[in-house]
């Protein structure tokens, strides 16, 4: 048999070992330049096989792959709780910003409109006294001094006047102040109004000078105003988020018009000469209202749904009222249940349903203090 030929060397290190038949020292210093290069001073190498470590290190394999695996699984698990964390902190944060807007948009509005409103309280006084001191001097007949206050008040002082408005608006509202489009459109508001006013009442006095001007005249600065006003502010709706300060009412007193039962008036109605038993004059006789309430409640216990029919001649039997004819039977029971759908006690009746009655609401209070009244 002939012999193999040896295994062909992959690794410069072998081939000088293979040749010189021991290692070099050229091979052993190659060794540790490149121990040197990997941090791997402290391990010994063998050919053919790995580096192992010393006693008491780890090899690098196993170091890096539990550092690693620690790392990941700390990473995951700090990313989870930091999702976690932002979208919680993000949601506050939503809540704090839509808070803090309605706030802040609340107090600009009531400011504003404050503002608004005692500056245009002032300027309608100061019109009216210009219109009573006009009035005055009319009635004294001095067409002089009508026309120098006039241009006292209106011509030679018109910036004057309007400059003193516009400072109240900005003394009085920081919002104004800050806002210089909010003063102009104030100014060239009361501007136009002042001056449409003046026009006016100059020309209605050229024609008819009579006292009665300036009284149609004062009752008619309202309605002047307030054409006036509607082109320059803005309202309510459109306003973003005006709902929120401003509800409608399709969608709040409609969620508010519910009836609720009340303790008071249930025991008003079953026994009123408990609760006025100091004002109650017991002859016999119940008001209507209550005779039917307490008849109802009988009625109620008994069914769902009350027959009119039935709760008409159990009214009529407790109120003892067969004496009167039938039509006027009739007309005080349906009066009292008209009452009893006015003030919740039962529900309104339908187009569809008249012929029984139903009610609103039913409480444990009710129950017992009707027991408690016919026991």
């Amino acid at each position: 048999m002939t012999a193999r030929p040896p295994a062909r060397p992959t690794n410069r290190i072998e081939i000088e070992t293979n040749v010189t038949g021991e290692r070099s020292v050229v091979a052993k210093q190659r060794e540790k330049r490149e121990a040197r290069a990997m941090n791997l001073e402290g391990c010994s190498f063998r050919f053919g096989d790995r580096p192992k470590p010393k006693k008491g290190r780890l090899s690098l394999r196993s170091h890096f792959s539990k550092s690693f695996a620690v790392a990941t699984s700390t990473d995951l698990a700090s990313k989870s709780s930091t999702t976690q964390e932002e979208k919680k902190w993000q949601a506050e944060l939503v809540d704090i910003r839509r808070d803090l807007y309605l706030k802040n948009w609340e107090e600009i509005s009531e400011e504003v409109a404050q503002c608004a409103e005692r500056v245009f309280d002032e300027v309608l006084t100061e019109l009216i006294s210009f219109v009573d001191e006009a009035a005055s001097i009319n009635e004294n007949n001095a067409y002089g001094n009508l026309s120098a206050a006039t241009v006292q008040f209106g011509a030679s002082d018109d910036d004057k006047f309007f400059g003193d408005v516009e400072n109240r608006l900005r003394a009085r509202c920081p919002v104004v102040r800050l806002r210089a489009e909010t003063c102009k459109t104030a100014h060239k508001c009361i501007q136009q109004i002042i001056n449409g006013f003046f026009t006016k009442i100059s020309d209605e006095y050229v024609d008819c000078p009579d006292s009665n001007v300036f009284q149609r005249d004062k009752k008619e600065i309202g309605e002047y105003l307030t054409k006036t006003f509607k082109m320059y502010l803005r309202s309510p709706d459109s306003v973003p988020m005006h709902e929120c300060l401003f509800p409608t009412l399709t969608d709040s007193f409609r969620s508010r018009s519910m009836a609720a039962p009340n303790k008071c008036l249930d025991q008003t109605l079953l026994c009123p000469e408990m609760v006025f038993k100091y004002r109650w004059e017991h002859n016999g006789q119940q008001h209507d209202i209550a005779t039917a309430f307490q008849s109802f409640q009988k009625l109620a216990a008994e069914s769902k749904s009350v027959s009119m029919a039935a709760w008409s001649a159990a009214f009529v039997k407790s109120a003892e009222l067969r004496a009167i004819d039938e039509e006027e039977q009739l007309t005080r029971f349906y009066k009292c249940v008209g009452e009893l759908e006015l003030i919740g006690c039962l529900k309104a009746a339908s187009e569809r349903n008249l012929m029984s009655a139903h009610k609103l609401y039913w409480t444990s209070e009710v129950i017992s203090g009707f027991g408690a009244a016919h026991n």
